[in-house]
């Protein structure tokens, strides 16, 4: 049972899942146009993975220039600015033919992307405290489910209608601008003053945000989200390249990333049900993703792929927001400026494995690529085991 909020906030909870729609309907549309784009401009594969960076290192920026910004001033004022971020950035893509304003736009798109989806968090945080778990995982099944139709109403619209790739950015942007008025009418809780903090005891103060950087704990979810992001920026964005150059099978392609975001929906929606056993999810989330990882280079036929690509939404599903949850409910005081640093390290991840995946793919292959993914979910793994011991011998003590 989540705590019940004033009704003038009656507007937040839904209003962060449409966010977040729109947010996975760009997602998952960039991952499937990712080629033409590079088919257009001309563009090789470690380029191509640079393009996906520059969105990724505006995702990492937006967080550490003004994640703390929302505890200073309100959330609501960050996500109605960042979403007028967005928007713009999206209009500057459907207009331009120029390869440096593109990524101008593409830039701008991933600052507003990351500091709407952090701050809403944060905002959701605030509003249920520690019941956020369960709002948050929603959110991100309406990410999963704008992931899903992104791949599979750019395919459509581009093969029935003559639209381009650019149809990705015109729907997500003029979701988001349509969003703006309603948002201007609703009110955000603000418990930024909250003083306990479940991990220290009742009546003790939570430590300044600088020494949260030092602690165990943040940095075990700090790098956590880092390598999933790089998981997760590595598979999409280049299923269609390992079904058109390995597999031959290019009509396959939209359906590999549809397929893995929509089995992410049950997923997320499942952790949030059992949000107690986050932890749990994560130690099986890394570990299933190593496996199905490595099954995925071994795939001579697209069902196999497809199968894998599906299996692989299951077990990342929930990783993402429950590091999140984990993160916000470890430092409620904080809840803004530690949801924006776990956005950084999103941004930090997905940048840096794209163009490690393109680099690898034009010395090697794009299976190769994909075994270095199965390693970085092992990690994960074995940093959620540290974490999770953690916890034990803390509450022990």
């Amino acid at each position: 049972m989540r705590l019940k909020i004033h009704t003038s906030t009656e507007l937040l909870e839904p209003l962060s899942y449409l966010l977040s729609f729109f947010l996975g309907f760009e997602a998952g549309g960039f991952q499937f146009i990712l080629l033409e784009i590079a088919q257009e401009f001309q563009l090789n594969n470690t380029a191509m993975g640079s393009f996906v960076s520059v969105e990724s290192a505006a995702i990492m920026m937006g967080p550490l220039l003004f994640g703390g910004l929302g505890d200073r001033i309100g959330k609501k004022p960050v996500v109605i600015f960042f979403a007028f971020v967005f928007v713009i950035g999206c209009f500057i893509i459907t207009n331009t033919l120029s390869l440096i304003v593109l990524f101008i736009g593409i830039f701008l798109v991933g600052f507003g992307y990351s500091l709407c989806q952090s701050a809403t968090i944060a905002a959701l945080a605030d509003a249920y405290g520690k019941e956020s778990a369960e709002p948050i995982h929603m959110s991100q099944c309406l990410f999963s489910i704008g992931a899903v139709l992104g791949p599979l109403v750019t395919h459509y619209t581009m093969g029935e209608w003559g639209f381009d790739w650019r149809i990705v950015f015109s729907i997500a942007g003029g979701g988001y601008f349509i969003l703006l008025f309603p948002l201007f009418m609703t009110k955000f809780v603000n418990r930024s003053s909250r003083q306990y903090h479940p991990a220290l005891g009742s009546g003790r103060k939570e430590p300044p945000w600088q020494s949260i950087l030092c602690s165990p704990a943040f940095l075990c979810l700090f790098l956590s989200i880092l390598i999933y992001v790089g998981m997760e920026n590595g598979l999409a964005f280049f299923l269609d390249l390992m079904f058109t150059d390995e597999l031959n099978a290019s009509a396959q392609s939209s359906f590999s990333v549809s397929l893995f975001w929509l089995a992410m929906i049950p997923a997320r929606f499942l952790a949030g049900i059992f949000c107690r056993h986050q932890q749990l999810f994560l130690l099986v989330g890394f570990g299933g993703a190593a496996i199905f990882l490595y099954l995925l280079t071994t795939a001579t036929q697209p069902i196999q792929a497809l199968a894998c690509c599906f299996l692989l939404g299951l077990f990342y599903g929930p990783i993402w927001p429950s590091i999140t949850c984990l993160a916000t409910n470890e430092f409620p005081n904080h809840s803004g400026r530690v949801a924006g640093i776990m956005l950084a390290g999103s941004g930090f991840g997905g940048a840096a494995s794209p163009v490690l995946m393109g680099r690898l793919a034009d010395i090697a292959d794009i299976r190769t690529s994909y075994g270095v993914l199965s390693v970085m979910a092992s990690f994960g793994m074995i940093i959620m085991l540290l974490y999770t011991g953690r916890r034990i011998l803390r509450h022990r003590s």
